[in-house]
């Protein structure tokens, strides 16, 4: 038996199960990433989140507890935890030896405590309508994506024109063209996220994957899944309510540059926000989890 004080304590049957389902979910997306990568193919919708995201296909298949979760031993067979310098074995199980957590990732958890403690206090903000694609392409004598435009440029600079730019995303402004970034109404920079970023925005919904694998793997393969899959669909989103004719990658437009496209983007944002909550409420206790190593709690 396991003596350890652990919040739980998985048999090798139970967490070889969960590591098997973690790989099931995630597996052919990985997989087609990287056949795609194969034959120097690009998707201009998921490769973002390999290129863009810079945790590898092999980190994110593979699978570890959180902390304090201790994981009976099995067979031989058991090589992923086995050969991982992270781990520790006390009695007849394997668990995260918290002694190995370096400075830099516990800098990183008191980060992200701040910010997603700033943002679970600001209010959302829902009118956007995913104009910072448009911004990108505004004047632009380049594109970005390797795909077709589905509005002229002309009809694509009245869009953006017509409707205040509102991002509030450093990582999304960032990207404006020269024209478009003095239009929009407020500045962020790398040094202000933590007074810019709101729980309604779609690229801090995505982000939420950023600061989740940062804290790998101390804060466990399933909530990075959860927010990767978070990622996913902020991604499809975003381009879908981009200018760019995405038909043929089988993405539906929405139009935001009618009302119903409007209000179609915007309750898709909100149930976004809302299905990001949980996983950034999480994601806050597990750095919290963190933290207290650090005081040696």
């Amino acid at each position: 038996m396991v003596k350890q004080p652990f919040d739980e304590v998985l048999s090798f049957e139970e967490w070889n199960s969960r590591a098997a389902h973690h790989r099931e979910i995630l597996g052919s997306t990985v997989n087609d990433f990287l056949e795609r990568r194969s034959r120097a193919a690009k998707h201009p919708v998921y490769d973002f989140l390999f290129t863009y995201y810079k945790f590898s296909p092999a980190q994110l298949l593979a699978w570890h507890p959180p902390l304090n979760t201790a994981l009976e031993l099995g067979s031989s067979s058991d090589a992923q935890t086995k050969n991982c310098s992270f781990y520790k074995i006390t009695g007849n199980a394997r668990y995260l030896d918290a002694s190995r957590i370096t400075s830099r990732i516990f800098r990183q958890a008191s980060w992200i405590i701040e910010l997603c403690e700033r943002i679970g206090d600001r209010l959302p903000r829902f009118g956007c309508y995913g104009l910072h694609e448009w911004a990108m392409v505004y004047k632009a004598e380049q594109i970005r994506h390797s795909v077709p435009l589905r509005l002229s440029q002309k009809e694509i600079a009245n869009v953006v024109e017509e409707n205040a730019l509102v991002c509030s995303h450093y990582d999304a402004y960032r990207f404006f063209t020269p024209a478009a970034a003095p239009m929009n109404v407020f500045k962020p920079s790398s040094l202000s996220r933590l007074e810019h970023e709101q729980s309604g925005c779609l690229h801090v919904n995505m982000d939420l994957y950023k600061w989740a694998y940062k804290l790998a793997p101390w804060i466990g393969s399933e909530l990075i899944r959860e927010a990767f899959l978070i990622a996913i669909q902020a991604r499809r989103l975003d381009m879908r309510a981009s200018p760019y004719d995405l038909t043929s990658y089988g993405l539906t437009p929405i139009c935001i540059e009618n009302d119903e496209g409007k209000i179609s983007y915007q309750k898709l944002q909100k149930d976004l926000s809302q299905s990001a909550a949980s996983i950034r409420l999480r994601l806050l206790a597990s750095a919290k989890k963190i933290s207290l190593y650090s005081k040696g709690e």
